[in-house]
């Protein structure tokens, strides 16, 4: 089993489902009305560790692959307990060991509410699959290079191989789809279960129990299998073609330096009709964002900020007040700044100022510290755009976007964040510096901080053309991956 956003599960039918009620009475939550189909399972869950790895490095979590402390002595962990899971129309809810998770599809996102508590988190929907693809290809890189190097150890080796990565991450690619998957055979027993091997190993046992899983509920069911279980594609479609139930489900699956063993037992099955509440986006708490990226999330949606937001016009009257008075550089900077807001040209006022800006000092170090086409240059950029003098400068702000970006470029992340959070502190409404910031989290694996910040970059500005590039990063998501999507639901496509 997965342990992405999960929820208190006797809860769920008694507890929980009154305590989301209530809670939607109180913040006026949004209500996903039709029939739910509920499963209660008791689960059991085996895990046996063979390799202690050093704690992974943010930019690449299987780097602590190459750097293991040693095998040592194997470690076996179990974990008992109960789980349910609610099937509706567009979404699922999932309620084990005292949180809860509702993947809303609809909405594309993810909620999340800790037992005893009345706070919502979420995150987007494609910061849950983003990862999952960006690690793919990650570990299939890096085992290339482990057997290349000449190591034996499988546990690290094999973290290369095709199938096991299809079954952790749950998906294939493309390219992949329509091949058989060599040495994967199913064997049907004698009590109608299906026993799915791997040369020759058991990976999966499923059997079916005398309930049919309703027409109206099979595409969320397996959306369910895809988000919430480790089991190969090919395997899966197998069992959602059943049309049924899961009365057992026995799942094998390997991670870097362990093997998990997951057991699903049904306890009930039944349909009933209902609604579900579920909070409206803007009573829901900002998902792992503490500290100052919270604030500066916040401090967007405040309508007093955004009533002092500068506005084109006047943003162009500063540049060309600056401009007439000497402070070029100024004037320049202000007219970039239209173009990290809200994308506007400004093609026509450089012109008009073109021998000005050309002439001008300060604009000839600043241009020096914009070019940043290697490793090299992005050294220097930083040396020159931290030199540059900002004591006539109002617009100096909009200099530390491209210093932040130097550093970022440089792998200097903790830097160029403390730099990104002071330029939008000076102006939250910057969508280019929620793209590069959202882009440095990306490059980093914190996917949910990073749909934050391009989601709030969209609210912002939603035609804005710095973000075309994730517009169309989630199109290629869906196209390639449309198990993780529901296609009656909205597309980004339609935006």
């Amino acid at each position: 089993m997965l342990h992405s956003p999960t929820m208190n599960v006797r809860g769920y039918v008694w507890g929980a489902r009154l305590l989301w009620l209530a809670v939607g009475v109180v913040i006026a939550a949004s209500t996903l009305a039709g029939a739910e189909l509920r499963m209660v399972y008791s689960f059991t869950e085996e895990r046996v560790t063979t390799m202690q790895a050093a704690k992974p490095q943010q930019a690449n979590p299987t780097a602590a692959a190459t750097t293991a402390t040693g095998k040592g002595e194997p470690r076996t962990e179990r974990h008992a307990g109960e789980l349910v899971v609610a099937l509706g129309g567009d979404y699922f809810l999932i309620e084990r060991d005292g949180v809860g998770t509702s993947y809303d599809f609809k909405a594309r996102r993810i909620l999340s509410q800790a037992a005893g508590r009345h706070e919502w988190t979420e995150i987007s929907l494609f910061s849950d699959l983003g990862f999952r693809v960006m690690e793919y290809q990650n570990r299939v890189m890096l085992g290339q290079v482990l057997s290349a190097s000449g190591l034996k150890d499988p546990s690290v080796t094999g973290m290369g191989d095709t199938f096991e990565l299809e079954t952790l991450f749950c998906l294939r690619f493309p390219n992949e789809r329509g091949k058989p998957v060599v040495g994967l055979k199913k064997e049907t027993l004698e009590n109608g279960a299906w026993s799915f091997r791997k040369d020759g190993k058991e990976v999966v046992l499923f059997k079916p129990s005398a309930s049919a899983v309703p027409e109206k509920f099979r595409a969320v069911f397996e959306r369910w299998l895809v988000y919430a279980c480790r089991i190969h594609p090919d395997i899966r479609r197998e069992i959602v073609a059943s049309g049924r139930v899961p009365q057992t489900l026995l799942t094998h699956w390997k991670n870097t330096g362990e093997g998990d063993t997951s057991s699903l037992e049904l306890k009930s099955f039944v349909e009933s009709e209902d609604t579900v509440v579920i909070p409206a986006a803007e009573h829901v708490a900002l998902p792992a964002a503490e500290g100052p990226l919270r604030e500066l999330v916040e401090l967007s949606r405040d309508p007093k900020r955004r009533a002092e937001r500068p506005t084109t016009d006047s943003l162009k009257r500063f540049a060309d007040d600056a401009m007439a008075s000497g402070r070029v550089l100024d004037g320049f900077l202000a007219l970039l700044e239209i173009t990290f807001q809200n994308g506007g040209d400004i093609a026509a006022d450089f012109r008009r100022n073109r021998d000005r800006i050309s002439q001008d000092e300060g604009c000839k170090r600043f241009f020096e510290g914009m070019a940043q086409s290697d490793k090299a240059s992005c050294e220097h950029a930083v040396q020159v755009l931290r030199a540059i003098d900002r004591k006539q400068l109002k617009k100096d702000y909009i200099v530390d976007i491209h210093l932040a970006d130097a550093l970022s470029t440089l792998d200097r992340g903790a830097e160029a964040e403390i730099v990104f959070f002071s330029v939008l502190h000076r102006n939250p409404f910057l969508v280019g510096v929620w793209n590069d910031l959202g882009q440095q989290y990306y490059r980093g694996y914190e996917m949910g901080k990073a749909w934050l910040c391009w989601d709030t970059a969209r609210a912002i500005s939603p035609g804005h053309p710095m973000l075309r590039s994730i517009t169309e990063m989630e199109r290629r998501f869906e196209a390639d991956f449309p198990e993780f999507f529901l296609a009656s639901a909205n597309s980004v496509a339609s935006r």
